[in-house]
């Protein structure tokens, strides 16, 4: 468990420490330790701080506040999400029109909003082309 810890803190730490002090020209390089710096914060979030503010990441209830903490650390809120998870997603998990973790908004889409999700984006692309189309006249064919 704290080899794991270790790791996912290093990988959310490492990357940003190079993002914010070292010389970094490279696009690619920029986002590839965005992207690894993203993995060690869902890491953190999902591995770490979600077993400590349940009490289950050790049998020391200090320990198990201090890895907490590491919520506030990634920029959001211990007690938020105690309140958020704990006291509303645990008290109607599941349930319909009352569990948040089901009623999420568009961008953490579950299965059963796919299918809207790809028509809204299916009609934006769409949409967009045809502007486009309608920018320069020449680019459609003549019908008449």
């Amino acid at each position: 468990m704290i080899l794991k810890s270790t790791f996912m803190l290093l990988l959310y730490f490492v990357p940003l420490g190079f993002i914010c002090f070292g010389n970094i020209e490279s696009t690619i390089l920029l986002f590839t330790l965005f992207i690894l710096s993203g993995f060690g914060m869902a890491g953190i979030g999902m591995g770490i701080m979600h077993d400590a503010l349940h009490g289950s990441y050790s049998n020391s209830k200090v320990l198990n506040k201090i890895m907490g903490y590491t919520m506030n650390m990634i920029g959001a809120s211990d007690e938020v999400w105690k309140l958020q998870h704990n006291v509303l997603h645990h008290s109607f998990t599941n349930v319909e029109e009352h569990d948040d973790d089901i009623n999420a908004p568009f961008f953490c889409a579950f299965r059963h909003m796919l299918k809207e999700i790809f028509y809204i984006a299916s009609s934006i692309i769409m949409f967009g082309f045809f502007m486009g189309c309608l920018q320069y006249p020449g680019s459609l064919p003549k019908i008449l």
